[in-house]
């Protein structure tokens, strides 16, 4: 029998359970927006990856460019607004990478909600693994080697809560859970909180 449209590829991805869960998040998510942010433990900047971390500052440090061009077209303009990008190699070639920024708070648009911070903090953002590279602990190595970036300073990454692959990597890393985000809207009028 063959699945209507939007089922099929969960339920083959994730099985039937498993696709029904990931099709019910995902409905979820177009009422409640959800934020989770996550900092990091002791055992973060002590993992160590059999993958190799490439920290990349220019432009001319970058060995795959037509990488980055495909999976994330400003990261030119990244690198020169001071951000910080890690790539991940496997086998020679690229298999994630991720960036980081100091910061001053905690602001994120799909929730519509900021939170100052009394001290500086390094938050580590759009990380993406390669699929041909997905399951061999690349997102881990990103976020482990973003971390070691920035020194004594507390390491911060967020992720969608219907987004199970980010919220295993980030566990994988050692990442705890700090706060929650939550934007949802009643009777036309919007709510946000944080916990």
């Amino acid at each position: 029998m063959a699945l209507p449209g939007k089922l099929e590829r969960p339920i083959l991805r994730y099985g039937i359970l498993g696709g029904l869960s990931h099709i019910g998040r995902e409905a979820l998510s177009r009422v409640f927006k959800i934020q989770l942010v996550y900092r990091e433990t002791k055992q973060v900047r002590g993992a160590s990856s059999a993958l190799r971390s490439l920290l990349v500052s220019c432009e001319s440090e970058a060995n795959d460019q037509a990488t980055l061009d495909e999976y994330c077209p400003d990261w030119r303009d990244r690198l020169r607004q001071g951000n910080f990008l890690i790539c991940v190699v496997d086998e020679e070639r690229m298999a994630g990478f991720g960036w980081g920024r100091w910061q001053r708070e905690l602001g994120f648009t799909y929730v519509e909600s900021c939170l100052g911070l009394s001290q500086e903090i390094f938050y580590i953002y759009d990380c993406y693994t390669i699929a041909e590279h997905r399951g061999k602990g690349v997102y881990q190595a990103v976020l482990t080697s973003l971390a070691k970036v920035a020194r004594e300073h507390p390491v911060y990454v967020a992720c969608r809560w219907n987004n199970t692959d980010s919220i295993r990597g980030i566990g994988k890393a050692g990442f705890m859970l700090d706060r929650i985000f939550v934007c949802f809207e009643v009777m036309g009028l919007r709510l946000r909180f944080n916990y």
